[in-house]
């Protein structure tokens, strides 16, 4: 099978209502449906391809594992080929609550102890 290098930026959301907001917020921003990607539990067989299909996008292994054992959590990942405005999506995604590969996952509350802790430094 081949291995194709196109860039992706995804995110895992843990609330649906997110992910929708996200994908709403992407089709606002000029993206079409053939860029942007959904796999949620529901999914099905989809899901079982998940890591295996963004490999052969060009995603690292490592990477696409996290991905498929997100979506197996429960959690909704979405993926999108930015062709270029990978700064816009990343910005549309963290804005509707997602986290990504590397990231750990924050509670609002954690959030604002952190900027609170952050002002009182500087």
């Amino acid at each position: 099978m081949a291995t194709y290098q196109i860039p992706i930026v995804a995110g895992v959301f843990n609330e649906e209502v997110q992910a929708k907001n996200a994908v709403d917020a992407l089709r606002g921003a000029s993206f079409g449906r053939d860029q942007i990607g959904v796999a949620m539990q529901s999914s099905g067989p989809a899901v079982d391809r998940l890591s295996q299909d963004l490999m052969n996008l060009g995603v690292e292994e490592n990477r696409a594992s996290y991905y498929y054992e997100e979506c197996k959590a429960g959690h909704i990942v979405i993926s999108v080929r930015p062709d270029g405005r990978d700064d816009v999506v990343r910005h549309i995604l963290v804005e509707n609550g997602a986290h990504d590969y590397g990231q750990e996952q924050h509670s609002e509350n954690s959030s604002s102890v952190e900027e609170a802790q952050n002002q009182a430094q500087n």
